[in-house]
């Protein structure tokens, strides 16, 4: 694989884990930022509660099961 084809494939995990969280949440997630690598995915942003958090966390693991498990890891500040 090449360096571009793991961009492209990152960028598409990316976008498929944000808009998963999107509708998870309602959109009340604030500031929301995932980044991807080959072995784990950082979910970043802001929330009121922490049944948000978790929501978030629920909706990166529905989308990182089909994509050979990479390690999820959540920087969600409850405020």
């Amino acid at each position: 694989m090449t360096a571009e084809t793991l961009t492209r494939d990152g960028l598409a995990l990316e976008e498929a884990i944000a808009s998963r969280i999107g509708q998870r949440t309602s959109g009340r997630l604030r500031r929301l930022r995932v980044e991807a690598s080959a072995e784990r995915v950082v979910v970043r942003g802001a929330t009121s509660s922490y049944y948000i958090k978790q929501l978030a966390l629920q909706a990166a693991l529905e989308v990182t099961r089909s994509a050979n498990g990479p390690q999820v890891e959540l920087d969600i500040a409850v405020l």
